[in-house]
């Protein structure tokens, strides 16, 4: 995977403890920890992190970094600097947005999808039939 991919699947299991208990997040004084959503996200071994030794430049502490990274990027995530790199402070309303249109249904996703380009999808049917109806018109009068 990916650390776009890591990030989203992060965002996901995210989404999941929010929903879970929206009130952790709402407390400023309360953080979660990044390691607990790696596992959770099956981005790195519980095994692993029981060892605590991510020191810099250990691989699963650059994995890490660049995840928190990219979720900064997008503005997901805020991390507050008196719990360290480690700790998620607040989830961001673009974050929330995003991650639960990234856990919706199969359905809504596609009903969305065909409601965003409806617009579209009516053209193109019209253009088909208009084609199909001047191809079959075409060919009667020329005979074939």
């Amino acid at each position: 995977m990916k650390p776009t991919e890591w990030a989203t699947q992060m965002l996901r299991v995210l989404i999941l403890e929010y929903n879970n208990n929206p009130a952790r997040f709402s407390d400023p004084g309360q953080a979660i920890d990044i390691w607990e959503l790696a596992v959770k996200a099956g981005i790195i071994l519980s095994e692993k992190v029981s060892m605590q030794n991510f020191y810099s430049g250990h691989p699963s502490r650059d994995a890490i970094d660049t995840v928190i990274a990219e979720m900064k990027r997008r503005e997901w995530i805020d991390i507050n600097g008196t719990f360290g790199q480690t700790w998620i402070s607040r989830l961001l309303p673009a974050g929330i947005d995003e991650g639960r249109r990234m856990i919706r249904p199969w359905y809504q996703k596609a009903w969305d999808f065909f409601k965003s380009n409806g617009r579209t999808m009516v053209v193109a049917v019209i253009t088909a039939l208009i084609i199909t109806i001047l191809t079959n018109w075409i060919l009667r009068v020329l005979g074939w």
